[in-house]
């Protein structure tokens, strides 16, 4: 029975019994974040706010949200997809990422399934050191258990440690990832990416008719050669209404870390996790690249999402490539991952296992 303070005011600080448009939603607090959980919802982090400038990194989707009575959509025959009910902010998925596809005689649908599944929860820390819940989600598909706890001690850096569990005595194959999508106000043409990578490949197939990059391009990241626009320095990030939208993969990590700086605010959103599970970062960057179906237009969003497996084409495809992840008969596969807030840099050099960024500091001369 984990002793409950409610009327601290100071420090971590974990608030329940709250709804948001009808879901179950938690707020984990220190003074530097608040972070917005849906357990009904995914486990999905809805706000990720960087409190001293009252900002939030996740991004929103142009549909905005709807409430929980109103998932369904009315006069059609049609299963919803994950883009039908995306909010944006951050997902887990688990165990296919990319479209619905068919695998071993079982439907896929898109992204599933973890992201539409509730998840039930407990908080297992509640202290002035720091404040924990733990998440949990049976999967439908396969024989598989998830199991997550979100903690926040002091300072402004979450850390996620999660077990995903084979209930059976089969091997599975699966895809896991994480999928934080960052937007405006923090998003903007003063952003870069630095990630520690040397190789970057396209997607497969054309994905957008607005990107730039052909269909499985390899390049040394971050130059690509772009045709008629050059070359093109794909750690920048691209202004609002550029009109391009881009999808490739980082598969040669050299270390398990991504960073989004605004070099204008000199804010940082970083990421860090354990070797061995997340072996590959997907990039995904729409500056308002996709004329129709799901944005129209709307979309200003980058999301740097660290992954097991690749590309985003679904877990048969990527079967058949031999990238998919194995879980063996009874195996608990555990690792963890941490979400950082820096201040004062221009770029990224190292987030170490520890979270603690290093890096240049604006108006310092580069190294």
């Amino acid at each position: 029975m984990v002793h409950r303070d409610r009327f601290r005011k100071k420090g971590p600080r974990i608030i329940d019994e709250l709804t948001f448009r009808g879901f179950e939603a938690l707020i984990l607090e220190n003074d530097d974040l608040r972070i917005l959980v849906l357990p009904q919802k995914g486990s999905d982090i809805l706000e990720f706010v960087y409190k001293p400038l009252d900002l939030d990194f996740m991004w929103r989707a142009p549909s905005g949200f709807w409430a929980l009575d109103e998932l369904s959509l009315p006069g059609t025959n049609t299963t919803p997809s994950f883009l039908d009910y995306y909010p944006g902010g951050w997902q887990e998925i688990l165990p296919n990422g990319g479209p619905a596809n068919q695998y071993q005689d079982r439907d896929f649908p898109e992204h599933s399934e973890t992201p539409q599944l509730p998840w039930q929860w407990e908080i297992t820390a509640d202290s002035s050191e720091c404040v924990a819940v733990t998440l949990r989600a049976s999967l439908n598909r396969m024989p598989i258990t998830i199991e997550k706890t979100l903690l926040l001690g002091e300072g402004p850096l979450l850390q996620i440690d999660e077990t995903v569990h084979n209930l059976s005595s089969e091997n599975l194959e699966i895809m896991w990832g994480h999928h934080p999508a960052l937007g405006a106000p923090f998003l903007d043409e003063n952003c870069v990416i630095d990630v520690p990578a040397n190789t970057a490949i396209s997607h497969p197939v054309e994905r957008f008719s607005s990107q730039r990059l052909a269909p499985n391009q390899r390049f040394d990241w971050p130059n690509a050669d772009c045709g008629c626009l050059g070359r093109v320095d794909f750690s920048r990030v691209l202004p609002h209404g550029a009109g391009k939208a881009d999808l490739f993969y980082l598969t040669d990590l050299k270390e398990s870390w991504c960073a989004v700086t605004n070099q204008k605010l000199a804010l940082t959103f970083g990421l860090c996790w354990t070797p061995g599970v997340f072996n590959h970062l997907w990039v995904w960057e729409d500056a308002n690249g996709t004329p129709d179906y799901p944005w129209y237009g709307q979309g200003y969003v980058l999301a740097l999402e660290p992954w097991s497996s690749y590309p985003s084409t679904g877990l048969r495809d990527v079967s058949a490539r031999g990238h998919q992840m194995i879980l063996r008969g009874g195996e608990a596969c555990a690792t963890s991952l941490k979400a950082v807030v820096g201040t004062g840099f221009e770029r990224i050099i190292k987030i170490n296992p520890k979270g603690v960024i290093s890096g240049i500091k604006k108006g310092a001369l580069p190294l």
